[in-house]
């Protein structure tokens, strides 16, 4: 399971190289298993980062805003121009997995919460 930020720009690793033939766009395909809310992104192929693109793939890719929790995903691959997995653009799965999504947070969160405490009569 990788760990994702929700509305940060990462890297994201797929382990696919040896099952990717056609087109030459990757989708990705999240559904949040709570909230059964889902995103669909897209990058180009000739954009892997991987030093090493025998053995993985890296790309940097714009998470959008997700709530916390799991969500599984599809990596699809294909032409240029799907809107959704059901899209005729889309020609097969290459993988999927999970995601555990976190929310970072920019400051720390205070909690003006003053306790009064209250002796007992002894």
């Amino acid at each position: 399971m990788q760990i994702l930020q929700s509305d940060q720009t990462q890297l994201l690793y797929f382990t696919a190289t040896e099952w990717m033939y056609e087109g030459s766009y990757l989708y990705l395909y999240i559904k949040h298993s709570a909230t059964n809310e889902t995103y669909f992104l897209s990058f180009a192929k000739s954009s892997d980062l991987s030093t090493d693109q025998n053995r993985y793939n890296a790309f940097s890719v714009a998470v959008p805003v997700i709530p916390e929790g799991q969500c599984t995903f599809v990596l699809y691959e294909g032409d240029a121009g799907a809107t959704s997995p059901e899209s005729s653009e889309i020609s097969g799965i290459v993988e999927v997995g999970l995601y555990e999504i976190q929310r970072t947070e920019s400051t720390d969160p205070t909690i003006d919460n003053s306790i009064e405490y209250i002796l007992p009569n002894v």
